[in-house]
């Protein structure tokens, strides 16, 4: 560490000691603020980059034993099992395209056919296909795939570009852009998801749910687009080639990883190593970013390794955000796989001046590439003036939106088909205990933590300012729960002698709580007499963080994804948070361990949950403004802020009644369950959603263990 950063943290640890004594201290918040550095989002996210590092170094020692053709080949085989299992398999048949042409355009050099095709049963796929002029016989092919534009198709010039080089191509709108709104409102003329990453990210999000990833429908999509290209009678279906930039260069290369029938591939702005993107600008997109890529010892450079031995162009430029440092490690990589498949010619990288985007060198090092490898070395492969033509002309359907005009499906249509029917709930206590086990061993997998009691022993606390309150003292504290990660919260201790019960307290809202008001909950519990440690779990946003973009998938979408590409997910760590929480509370003298209760609001519910069923140290619990089921989700054209209660194929284990159920014979109540959206449930709804798990543990004996509780605002929960 510099000597300036040593002073800068001797200042920060001498302010946050300092205690709370005047009156216009007490009105201050109790949790100091942070550092933008020191903020629980910042330190979560250094913890997961240095575990995403541990991974890539793993990673590359497998690799260094990658030296000859055979074992290039394993590679290969090992790498394409683990990428389809990663994204949840592809379609298993192939339904037929019902292709069919709505309109033609001229263009400076080339004409536009407006196609629709079916991607999957009633799921069409709206797209541009560019024909050169005056073109005969059967032409080299390009499918093109999308960046993110809100435009699709008409925000991309490669397709009027490749078609006046000599190439037939094909753009096509990705699932939510263009004219594939997910989330269409007629009256808005908008997605009510937001943008082209909201839409990514609710149908994302969503498939996670069982386990599939929502990049198979990408894939699925530019496999159907060569489908079509290769059903054309103007198209050599042995000349079939993939280009894309972006969010489109992410599908060209898992198009071209997957797919054999790809003869070269360019892809620009998106290949680089994952080193580069966890130390730069972190995880982008939902379909980008995969559950356990990194975990199960995957980097770009294996997308490479598919590919290989067929043509490869990789285009990037030099301020993109997709860093040029890494893509030259990918290709010097890439160099050394393609020499072992025996094609060292066959891969290239074009680095140009510029940022996001195909810049005009770029360009003709995609138009030259695709000469050499598709049309014999044919064409002059200069630049040409933008010749794309007005939005309006591009449009496919009779509204502008599958939607409205064909009644399309939707990504959340096909989850709710593939999710696994729910599991019959025990009727007999055999049967009720070997449910529990089962879930218990689902929960101890899925995050990564043991069951029964931490067997760490209580963490070391650092207590920074105390405030008298009526009837309990206020401690200001913060402990570790990995190297480089501090919880903090708000310790309270009543007056007197004596073992006590006790309250864990996850609140994300604990960076608002003052010396008069810490808040109604902790307050009331601290009167009567319990020890309460309220904690405000890992990565909770604070006024310190650089603001979110807003969006329904909430503040922590990206860091959702930056954990979920090492194997991790939100609700899993923060349940280990939870557990040291409680593993706290009982090594204290003041503690009555065998009354320890645990109290999870809103985004920390769930991960209370989750530390409950594995650890029985937890006597009662309840869960305030929390989910109830994540198999009603399903039921929700939209959702907000799932990635904070997420576990990705959760649906293939359990569901949020199974947990309550596992938790017999304890106590829970649920406060003011909320629905998909986060509002609050009904009476009729409740019943429709929980009424079997209810009536379930009843059945066995459970009388009223499991309480709804609706109060009122403000008012503190009491389990009397």
């Amino acid at each position: 560490m510099s000597l300036g950063r040593r002073i800068r943290s001797v200042l920060i640890v001498a302010l946050l000691s300092l205690p709370v004594v005047s009156s216009q201290a007490q009105q201050a918040r109790l949790l100091p603020d942070p550092a933008a550095d020191q903020t629980p989002r910042a330190q979560l996210d250094r913890s997961l980059t240095a575990l995403a590092h541990r991974q890539l170094l793993a990673r590359r020692d497998v690799l260094a034993r990658v030296t000859t053709p055979d074992a290039l080949e394993a590679r290969r085989v090992s790498v394409r099992e683990t990428f389809l299992r990663l994204i949840g398999g592809l379609p298993s048949t192939k339904a037929p395209l019902q292709a069919r042409v709505t309109g033609r355009r001229k263009g400076e050099g080339f004409t536009v056919e407006n196609v629709v095709y079916e991607s999957l049963p009633g799921y069409p796929v709206t797209a541009n296909v560019y024909v050169p002029a005056g073109a005969t016989g059967r032409l080299p092919a390009v499918l093109v795939s999308m960046g993110h534009y809100d435009l699709g198709k008409a925000g991309e010039r490669v397709g009027p570009d490749l078609a006046r080089k000599g190439f037939l191509a094909l753009a096509y709108d990705p699932m939510g852009q263009g004219e594939r709104l997910q989330h269409y409102d007629p009256e808005l003329r908008a997605s009510r998801a937001g943008g082209a990453t909201e839409e990514h990210g609710q149908a994302a999000a969503r498939a996670e749910l069982i386990g599939e990833s929502v990049a198979r429908y990408f894939v699925w999509d530019a496999m159907r687009g060569l489908d079509y290209l290769a059903s054309r009678e103007d198209v050599d279906p042995a000349r079939l080639g993939a280009a894309g930039c972006s969010g489109g260069g992410t599908v060209t290369t898992y198009l071209a990883a997957l797919d054999l029938r790809v003869k070269a591939a360019a892809v620009a702005c998106y290949i680089t190593s994952w080193d580069a993107i966890v130390d730069g600008p972190g995880p982008q997109e939902a379909e980008q970013s995969l559950f356990g890529f990194l975990s199960s010892g995957l980097d770009m450079g294996d997308y490479v390794a598919l590919i290989a031995p067929r043509p490869l162009l990789i285009l990037s430029t030099a301020d993109d955000f997709f860093p040029v440092a890494g893509a030259r490690n990918v290709f010097e990589e890439g160099k050394r796989l393609y020499a072992l498949a025996g094609a060292a010619d066959h891969i290239d990288w074009s680095s140009t001046p510029g940022g996001h985007g195909i810049s005009p060198p770029g360009r003709e090092a995609m138009a030259a590439f695709f000469q050499k490898w598709l049309a014999g070395g044919k064409g002059d492969a200069r630049d040409e003036p933008d010749a794309r033509l007005p939005p309006a002309d591009l449009v496919v359907t009779e509204t502008g939106q599958v939607s409205t005009s064909l009644h399309a499906r939707t990504i959340a249509d096909f989850v709710s088909d593939h999710a696994p029917p729910r599991a019959a709930l025990a009727s007999t206590p055999a049967e009720a205990e070997g449910q529990k086990e089962r879930v218990q061993e689902a929960v101890a997998e899925m995050t990564g933590l043991p069951r029964g009691p931490g067997a760490n022993g209580p963490p070391r606390a650092r207590v920074h300012s105390s405030l008298g309150r009526p009837g309990y003292r206020l401690d200001v504290l913060s402990f570790p729960v990995e190297e480089g990660l501090d919880l903090w919260g708000l310790l309270a201790v009543p007056e007197g002698k004596g073992r006590r019960p006790a309250v864990v307290l996850a609140d994300p809202r604990l960076r608002a709580a003052t010396a008069e008001a810490p808040g109604a909950d902790l307050d009331d519990l601290a009167r009567r007499g319990h020890v309460v440690l309220a904690l405000e779990l890992r990565g909770n946003p604070t006024a310190a963080d650089p603001p979110a973009r807003p969006s329904l998938l909430g503040p922590l979408a990206a860091t959702y994804r930056r954990a979920s590409v090492v194997g991790k997910s939100l609700a899993g760590m923060r349940a280990a948070d939870v557990r040291r929480g409680v593993d706290l509370l009982a090594g204290r003298a003041d503690v009555d361990a065998l009354r320890i209760d645990a109290f999870g609001r809103g985004s920390f519910a769930v991960p209370v949950l989750l530390a409950a069923v594995l650890d029985p140290r937890i006597a009662r619990v309840a869960l305030d403004e929390s989910p109830v089921s994540y198999r009603s989700i399903l039921g929700h054209s939209i959702h907000k802020d799932l990635p904070e209660s997420l576990l990705p194929g959760v649906l293939l284990r359990f569901d949020i009644g199974d947990l309550v159920l596992a938790l017999a014979p304890r106590p829970v109540a649920l406060l003011d369950p909320v629905d998909a959206v986060g509002q609050p449930l009904g009476g009729a709804e409740t019943d429709r959603v929980l009424g079997d798990v209810r009536a379930a543990d009843r059945a066995l004996g459970g009388g009223d263990r499991i309480r709804i509780v609706r109060r009122a605002r403000g008012a503190p929960f009491r389990w009397e």
